[in-house]
């Protein structure tokens, strides 16, 4: 379930790093530049232009997949990433 599947994420985040400046870190700066993707995404999807949509959508699952790899190689962990990844 949903439920214990947060949890599940909760405990891995304590068990991890949590650096100073994690909300600075490199997979925390790919996570909001993700999040800053989602209205180019819908902008071009809308207005027909769906090459530029499709292109927009491999980047944020290039960064979905990098910023997980980099922060569990480096063993950074933040709430909100842990919550991201859910």
């Amino acid at each position: 379930s949903q439920r214990s599947a947060s949890k599940v994420v909760a405990f891995k985040c304590r068990s991890m790093h949590r650096s100073a400046h994690s909300t600075s870190s490199i997979p925390m700066q790919l996570t909001y530049s993700r999040v800053g993707m989602v209205p180019v995404f819908v902008a071009c999807h809308c207005s027909g232009l769906h090459v530029p949509a499709a292109a927009v959508f491999g980047a944020a699952a290039a960064t979905d997949w990098l910023d997980g790899y980099l922060a569990r190689r480096w063993n950074q962990c933040t709430a909100w990433g842990a919550k991201m990844a859910t």
